[in-house]
């Protein structure tokens, strides 16, 4: 496909229905629909659709938390998700300029850009849900990858 990544969005659940638990399972259907089985990054700050995805035996389509991006001094004990936060966002932030900068012009949701080009990156609260999921899945994407390595042993086994 060119230099076209394997990882552009390819669907956006942008409405706010009158329940969570009616968004919850709109991601569920895209989850079981696109065979995501291990890859729904969530935002660990937000158990509940985690839950939802358990309840109703979806459990294995959500992601453990990526290795690449766990702090070593974290005391975080969620499994699953990746919690945003002052030391992972910029890296997600990261992820997403560089998609961006390269692949702009292949998405097909104008809303993507358009919140894209309004991204607080210092805002923990923003109404950019839309970046926020994209780049949950970048993270995922990037974990996925190149999986996190123990350096330590990569040292004993080569010191140089």
């Amino acid at each position: 496909m060119g230099d076209r990544p394997d990882y552009l969005p390819v669907a956006l659940i942008r409405n706010r229905p009158p329940r969570k638990e009616e968004y919850y399972e709109l991601c569920m259907k895209l989850a079981i629909y696109y065979d995501l089985v291990g890859t729904v990054l969530c935002d660990a700050r937000t158990p509940m659709i985690m839950k939802h995805f358990q309840e109703r035996g979806c459990g294995r389509f959500l992601a453990k938390k990526p290795r690449k991006f766990q702090n070593p001094n974290s005391t975080a004990s969620n499994e699953y998700g990746q919690s945003l936060n002052k030391q992972t966002r910029p890296v997600m932030v990261s992820l997403l300029q560089s998609f961006f900068y390269m692949h702009s012009q292949k998405v097909w949701f104008i809303e993507i850009i358009n919140e894209a080009l309004d991204y607080d990156e210092f805002e923990d609260d923003s109404d950019n849900d839309s970046v926020d999921a994209f780049g949950l899945a970048l993270m995922m994407v990037a974990d996925m990858e190149q999986p996190a390595q123990n350096e330590d042993e990569i040292m004993a086994h080569n010191q140089y």
